[in-house]
């Protein structure tokens, strides 16, 4: 009897002990756990504040963008210069501004940009002739090939046939289906030097109306009439075509790479240039013939300008304070250079 009891004892403690370090194990494991989701919560908390930093200087550098152009006075945020990192509640945000005037629109350069381009890269004549009027070849609307290029009949022939486009391109990277462009030029540098934006004027509006001229008259305008009769000239100019040529590139818009293709230039002409460039932009020609020189200027003239493209990338890089935490957002925007009235974003990455 006294066995019996001393044995149920026993296994009672045992018993116990297990509950005991089973309850431990448990509640080890749920504190491990709201740990790590406190954790969690925490750094998420971290990036979306550091998110909402990017955004903040995207739309302080777009802010500062449209009062320049309306002072027609340079603004902090300039394009292509590596901005100084600015201080936004308990961060900091550094942003970078690109213009599309320092690139090739592939759907609107013409031959002699792009053969100026070209003479980058190490080709011969042959070779980039096939590409120029292959390029013309893929973005025009009918099927007669140029005395190089290449039209439906050829991309048909070969050993995995496809079709021409016959109109714009429609990303960066069909590039490598038109005739004569390989990876290792693709990749060299003539991905980062060409975009595809359409035609600079497309987001103004299309048509005067009566209702337009009453909203500007409501919104107290200094001169309704006068501002209908701007936007009367500014479509005109759009339909003539006198507002940006593709022909040419942006002095200060160009990237380095983008300006080593000019006629001319040389590695120390172009550290010349980027060196005036981290202190202001370049306001004339004249300026700009003063870096690189009268010879070099005459050369390549005819293909550079100080127009804007209304479409930029901004890139925003925030960081959180006292941590690790990083955020980038990067947006492709249309301003409305001409009339500074607002802008559209295009595209967020």
């Amino acid at each position: 009897m006294f066995n019996f009891f001393k044995n149920d004892k026993g296994i009672a403690l045992v018993f116990v002990l297990w509950v005991l370090v089973f309850l431990t194990i448990i509640t080890g494991s749920f504190c491990f756990s709201a740990r790590r989701n406190s954790e969690y919560s925490f750094y998420q908390g971290l990036h979306t504040k550091a998110y909402y930093i990017a955004e903040a200087g995207i739309h302080k550098a777009i802010a500062d963008m449209i009062d320049a152009a309306k002072s027609n006075k340079p603004g902090k945020y300039r394009i292509n210069t590596k901005i100084p990192p600015e201080k936004f509640f308990d961060g900091e945000f550094t942003v970078l501004i690109s213009n599309y005037a320092g690139k090739i629109n592939l759907n609107k350069a013409d031959a002699n940009l792009l053969s100026v381009v070209l003479g980058t890269f190490d080709l011969n004549e042959e070779n980039k002739n096939i590409i120029i009027d292959s390029i013309l070849d893929w973005r025009d609307k009918d099927h007669f090939h140029g005395l190089n290029g290449a039209e439906q009949d050829y991309y048909q022939s070969l050993p995995k046939p496809y079709d021409c486009r016959d109109g714009d391109f429609i990303t960066i990277s069909e590039l490598l289906k038109v005739r004569g462009i390989t990876k290792k030029i693709f990749n060299d540098g003539l991905k980062d030097i060409v975009s595809i934006k359409r035609d600079e004027n497309e987001l103004l509006p299309q048509r005067s109306s009566m209702q337009q001229y009453l909203q500007l008259e409501n919104r107290e305008v200094t001169s309704g009439i006068q501002t209908f009769l701007s936007l009367e000239k500014r479509r005109e100019m759009n339909r003539i075509g006198k507002l940006y040529d593709y022909s040419k590139i942006n002095i200060n818009a160009a990237s380095p790479f983008m300006l080593m293709s000019l006629p001319k230039m040389t590695e120390s002409l172009v550290e010349a240039i980027v060196e005036y460039r981290k202190e202001k932009d370049f306001i004339s020609l004249s300026d700009f013939e003063k870096i690189v020189g009268k010879e070099v200027f005459t050369g390549l003239k005819d293909y550079v300008s100080l127009s804007l493209s209304r479409y930029y990338t901004i890139t925003s890089v925030a960081r959180v304070s006292d941590s690790d935490i990083v955020q980038r957002v990067k947006m492709d925007i249309w301003l409305d250079n001409t009339n500074f009235d607002g802008y559209k974003v295009l595209q967020r990455y």
